[in-house]
């Protein structure tokens, strides 16, 4: 039976969303081919579940989203799928793990904020440099859901390559996001999943059914994010 691996990256305050999302992976999993497999990669020590593995992270000298560069390296995995914890799943996970990567070193869906890289900086103008608009109309994708090849990201060095990227914009207010330097390394390198698989339930695009909703955004302190369900 194939293992589908399952990866959160937190620190303790994030526990308890991360086990409700956990929750509802385990509650639309249909699949009889495959089992899932749960991690948690923490920035510091707490105790998780029996079924899930705890990993605690070598790297807490850097910001978290920083630290998701070396998820490959940490996980041991040849394959696996990210989830940020304010996330539902309302379908199989099967479905996602099923997908052929082809050529590309991950999958995850296009931004539904930033859609691409001239919307990005037109929302974050510190980012209006090089070389993150030079490509105005190229896609722009989201992490809070991806399926990584592991190999592919290790051999390529796509970890120093992200961390390169993202210190060109350390200085400004978006020190602490990740995204942008994956966007810009991995542009020609990922394959585009169906928005659905990273719904950002605002109105307007409500009327179709998710496949993994995610309350992605800018958020008053304190505003929970998927605690309704």
């Amino acid at each position: 039976m194939e293992q589908i691996n399952i990866c959160y990256m937190i620190n303790q305050t994030y526990l308890p969303l991360t086990l409700t999302s956990i929750e509802h992976v385990k509650k639309f999993f249909r699949s009889k081919k495959h089992e899932l497999k749960f991690f948690i990669i923490g920035i510091d020590d707490f105790k998780v579940p029996d079924d899930i593995e705890f990993i605690k992270s070598d790297h807490i000298d850097m910001p978290i989203l920083w630290q998701r560069v070396y998820m490959p390296q940490m996980l041991g995995v040849d394959k696996f799928i990210f989830i940020d914890s304010d996330t539902i799943a309302m379908t199989c996970i099967s479905k996602l793990w099923k997908m052929d990567l082809k050529d590309n070193v991950l999958a995850a869906a296009q931004h539904l904020q930033c859609r691409t890289f001239g919307q990005l900086v037109a929302n974050w103008p510190p980012l209006n440099m090089p070389p993150f608009n030079d490509e105005l109309d190229l896609p722009y994708f989201n992490c809070g859901v991806m399926m990584i090849d592991s190999n592919k990201w290790i051999d390529g060095n796509y970890h120093e390559q992200c961390l390169d990227a993202i210190k060109l914009y350390s200085k400004t207010r978006y020190w602490g996001y990740d995204e942008p330097g994956y966007n810009y390394v991995l542009k020609n390198k990922w394959l585009q999943l169906d928005t659905r698989w990273n719904h950002l339930p605002i109105t307007g695009r409500d009327m179709i059914k998710p496949y993994i909703l995610h309350y992605y955004g800018e958020y008053p302190a304190g505003t929970p994010r998927h605690n309704m369900f």
